[in-house]
């Protein structure tokens, strides 16, 4: 926990902590013991598996869930049937057929009520697999290029759709148990899907060439990103060069507690913190990440203001509105929201103010800080705070005016287009002062 000049504390994480009130005149103290407790984790959404069943009248099968968060607190589930004279479910997920219909097996969370549904088919006449034919039936691939099967069972609805894969000459092409051909080396190879149920089997010619257009790299959009607990959102990923023969790419997560990604690029958050999202190709293994910051709700941020003193020409930033109101009342001009500003993070700004010219300078740096405060400037104590470190977020931009002989010589911008212009008429560019927090 900590506390600011006001006495006002925040939690940050769990555990204890003494908090000190000291009086300047004598030094006399009194002390507040605080202790934090983590909030209780809430379900954010359910899975269950199957999600589609076809059972003959009299058999019984076991429904499968995952609550996410996985560790949240309440993992209390209801089951329903749809019709109970089809189907019923017990209290554990165990369902059992009655008779001939169709009836759509429900598990809801108690906690938020989210639900996720298996649609089940029972039928005492058992379909059988007819046949099977596998689209393409014939391609040409380069070497590291490689291409995806599909196996087309008949009658559609046949009970038992389980199907083999097999290559003739796994030194040319190989295939995996999802029907996945990859190129290995030149010559042709036949991959062969078989029925489990009637041994039915088709092929398909593969064809692999002698060159190939290796892949040199791999750039994915958003490279950093802030979402809310049960958000989703699309990772796009750039294979160069845009001919390669071979740009399939593979998703993972570093924190699957936190976020999980499917084979696609969709990322959903499941839990407050901190993941990233690496790209992989699957020719070359180059990677690119995607850093991701997950919050409870959106409110984990505060609007910075920026205004502007007309007679002085200095720009001020504060996230108090009611500072803001007040210096709009004495002359001041509201120049409207300049960034978002994380509520709390690892990295604070601390806000100086030089009473002998009366401009106020904000840093991120302690060294520049205990610099200005030797040089005779006032320490405003934290102005407010910067991105997580290891998230970044939104540029805010630092220029200095080297003409500058009082206020204004500092000014602080998320505009990269503001501060690309300061530049072109003589300010100096000083780097990337802080971080704000992005797409909320």
């Amino acid at each position: 926990a900590f506390v600011d000049n006001n006495g006002h504390v925040t939690a940050l994480k769990e555990g204890s902590a003494v908090i000190t009130a000291t009086t300047t005149d004598g030094g006399y103290k009194a002390t507040c013991y605080v202790s934090v407790k983590s909030a209780d984790k809430k379900v954010v959404g359910i899975s269950i598996t199957p999600n589609k069943q076809t059972l003959g009248v009299g058999e019984n099968m076991r429904i499968e869930y995952n609550i996410y968060p996985s560790d949240a607190k309440d993992k209390s589930v209801n089951w329903a049937s749809s019709d109970t004279s089809v189907a019923i479910v017990d209290s554990n997920g165990n369902v059992t057929a009655l008779k001939d219909g169709n009836a759509v097996i429900t598990a809801t969370t108690v906690d938020g009520g989210f639900s996720d549904n298996c649609v089940l088919t029972v039928s005492n006449d058992e379909k059988r697999v007819t046949g099977v034919t596998v689209t393409p039936d014939n391609k040409t691939l380069d070497i590291g290029g490689s291409v995806r099967l599909t196996a087309n069972i008949f009658p559609s609805d046949a009970k038992d759709t389980r199907v083999t894969w097999a290559s003739s000459d796994t030194d040319v092409a190989t295939v995996d148990s999802s029907g996945y051909v990859s190129a290995v080396s030149t010559g042709n190879a036949y991959i062969t899907v078989t029925t489990v149920d009637g041994k039915y089997f088709a092929t398909c010619r593969i064809t692999v060439n002698g060159s190939s257009i290796p892949v040199t790299g791999i750039s994915i959009s958003p490279s950093q990103q802030s979402v809310i607990v049960g958000e989703s959102f699309d990772i796009t990923a750039k294979v160069t060069p845009t001919d390669a023969s071979n740009k399939s790419v593979i998703y993972s997560s570093n924190n699957p507690d936190v976020l999980k990604v499917d084979d696609s690029g969709k990322v959903t958050a499941l839990h407050s913190g901190y993941a990233a999202i690496t790209a992989t190709t699957v020719d070359g293994g180059f990677t690119d990440k995607c850093y991701v910051t997950v919050r409870d709700e959106a409110t984990t941020y505060k609007v910075m203001y920026r205004l502007y003193n007309p007679n002085s020409g200095e720009h001020f930033y504060t996230g108090d509105k009611s500072e803001k109101d007040y210096l709009v009342s004495v002359g001041w001009n509201d120049e409207g929201d300049a960034w978002k500003a994380a509520q709390v993070s690892d990295t604070p700004v601390y806000r100086l103010y030089n009473p002998n010219t009366g401009e106020h300078h904000y840093t991120a740096s302690g060294e520049e800080t205990f610099a200005l405060v030797t040089l005779g400037w006032n320490y405003e104590q934290i102005g407010f705070y910067s991105n997580y470190k290891n998230v970044k977020g939104m540029p805010i931009y630092r220029v200095f005016n080297p003409n500058a002989t009082g206020v204004g010589a500092h000014h602080y911008t998320a505009d990269e287009g503001e501060c690309n212009y300061l530049v072109s008429i003589g300010w100096i560019y000083e780097g990337i002062g802080w971080y704000g927090v992005i797409n909320l």
